[in-house]
């Protein structure tokens, strides 16, 4: 293999944007003739700053081809403005001074301004998406919202400890614990150590062709970070005094190579990466549908106008109407069919008869009362009915006396 190493201010012959003054044709050449390009640099060099314009313009030609590139430091925080910012071009930040082509950015919360002497005012422009640690913990600032919020790890998932100003933990995200630049590191935290004064916000940018993912993040954001399977970078230093760094350059070197040569299989995304992209195009073919839908000549969009209900379940909002009733949209009429009737079994038959002449001689109707001369000839077969209003039974006494008298 063949190194060529070059500082910052060393590296016009292999930059080409037509944006830019870099048109030198020759420089393509060169810049293809590199199969991995690597940027390295000390964090408290901002991406914004004169000694990053041309690793800006190194940076956006990486991102356009698909090149291989591994960056840690400021290179990380330069691939993390261009995402943010959405800049095609170099843009130049005032010092104190008006201008209409120049930009200011606000530390605490990282949004980039543009001035308008018309309007002699600032407006906003776009995000840089970094942001001073120190100014945003500030109380009066909008940067407390910009901060990560922390997550409860459990004390015997922690093995390791910051001893030092400067250090950092890092904390491997578990939906990306298989991905192949973290085979070999021992733990799923490990120390690393930076000199960067500006953390990475920890939510995502508007900027979805240029969006990355988070492989690995501390208490104050993102750390590790990829743009697809190409573009790799890290926000500390990389360092022999500690071993999950060297690890993890390690593992991206001899990935690409193994790419490049074509003689490996490689798992090029995570689960946390190929799970991501299935959920953002999930939602973009929900949001074709919905827009298909809503469309004015669409059957849906006629569908909608019109919903089955019963009763009063629309808005008051709403003009309320009736339509259909019933749940189909058909209309069915029932008619009698014809059936077969099936003889009945015999013993069933006198069990039936039975049972209602039981019923008729319950419910038939009671015998006329007797009247009291049909009582007086049952009681007293040989009485003449003559005496028979003298008669009162039970007063046999009153009834002998009487019959006496008359014989006299």
């Amino acid at each position: 293999m063949e190194y060529i190493v070059r500082d910052f201010s060393s590296i016009s012959d292999f930059l080409y944007e037509i944006q830019s003054s870099y048109v030198n044709q020759n420089a393509v050449q060169a810049f293809n003739s590199f199969d991995i390009i690597f940027i390295a640099g000390s964090g408290t060099t901002l991406p914004w700053s004169q000694q990053m314009e041309k690793i800006l313009v190194l940076q956006r030609m990486c991102i356009k081809i698909n090149k291989y590139l591994f960056a840690c430091g400021c290179g990380m925080m330069g691939l993390v403005f261009l995402s943010a910012s959405n800049f095609d071009r170099t843009v130049y930040f005032t010092n104190d001074e008006l201008h209409p082509q120049k930009y200011f950015i606000e530390k605490s919360t990282g949004d980039i301004f543009v001035y308008h002497p018309d309007t002699k005012t600032w407006q906003p422009k776009s995000n840089a998406g970094l942001h001073n640690n120190k100014a945003a913990q500030e109380f009066q600032t909008l940067g407390k919202y910009i901060l990560k919020a922390p997550i409860y790890r459990p004390f015997k998932n922690i093995e390791v400890y910051a001893s030092k100003s400067n250090e950092i933990i890092v904390h491997i995200k578990s939906s990306h614990i298989n991905h192949y630049i973290f085979e070999g590191v021992k733990s799923q935290s490990f120390v690393a150590t930076t000199s960067s004064k500006w953390d990475v916000h920890s939510f995502s940018f508007p900027s979805i062709e240029r969006a990355f993912t988070i492989l690995a993040e501390s208490d104050r954001g993102p750390i590790i970070i990829e743009y697809g399977s190409y573009i790799l970078a890290t926000l500390f230093d990389i360092s022999l005094n500690y071993e999950a760094t060297t690890q993890i350059i390690a593992n991206f070197i001899k990935t690409t190579v193994d790419k490049i040569k074509g003689g490996a299989k490689i798992q090029e995304q995570s689960q946390g990466v190929y799970i991501g992209k299935n959920k953002f195009k999930a939602k973009r073919n929900l949001k074709i549908e919905l827009l298909y839908r809503s469309a004015p000549n669409s059957p849906e969009h006629s569908q909608q106008q019109s919903f089955k209900h019963s009763g009063f379940a629309v808005k008051k909002s709403q003009q309320i109407f009736t339509s259909q009733n019933f749940i189909s949209p058909h209309s069915f009429h029932q008619s009698p069919q014809m059936m077969k009737k099936l003889p009945l079994n015999k013993k069933l038959r006198n069990l039936k008869l039975e049972q209602a002449e039981q019923e008729q001689q319950t419910f038939q109707t009671p015998q006329s009362c007797m009247t009291r001369n049909e009582i007086i000839k049952l009681l007293h077969p040989s009485l003449d009915m003559e005496f028979s209003s003298f008669w009162i039974p039970g007063q046999q006494t009153k009834l002998s006396n009487t019959i006496k008298s008359k014989r006299k």
